[in-house]
């Protein structure tokens, strides 16, 4: 594509953001959208017909073609003990560090809180 990815890309500047949009991202972005672009498109395309298929004839897409996913012969390992207990869960702004601090910390006996660190925002 022609023009270089600093004119090809477009975003909202957000304070502090510029670090992260440095040319070489600009390029990797450009580089994405190049890439992947015609097969975005042909996708949508193969979507639209497959739509107007069912809406004109009644005709619904076939199912993708079998494989090892769903016909195969695996399981899932079981899982571990440590994570079937309920853990810590710090819901809330990411910007009040005292609130994970004190999530982390032993109570007055040494032991770590289980359960959900709920600080009803919602």
């Amino acid at each position: 594509m022609a023009g270089s990815a600093a004119s090809r890309v477009s975003f909202t500047h957000v304070e502090g953001a510029a670090p992260l949009f440095t040319p070489a991202f600009l390029d990797y972005l450009a580089d994405l959208h190049d890439r992947f672009t015609p097969r975005i498109a042909e996708l949508l395309a193969r979507r639209a017909e497959a739509l107007t298929r069912a809406h004109t004839k009644g005709a619904l897409p076939a199912h993708p073609p079998s494989s090892a996913a769903v016909t195969g012969d695996w399981k899932v390992s079981p899982v571990p003990a440590d994570l079937l207990k309920p853990g810590i869960e710090i819901s809330g702004p990411c910007s009040i560090t005292s609130m994970f601090i004190n999530a982390l910390n032993p109570g007055p006996e040494g032991e770590r809180a289980e359960g959900d660190l709920d600080d009803d925002e919602d």
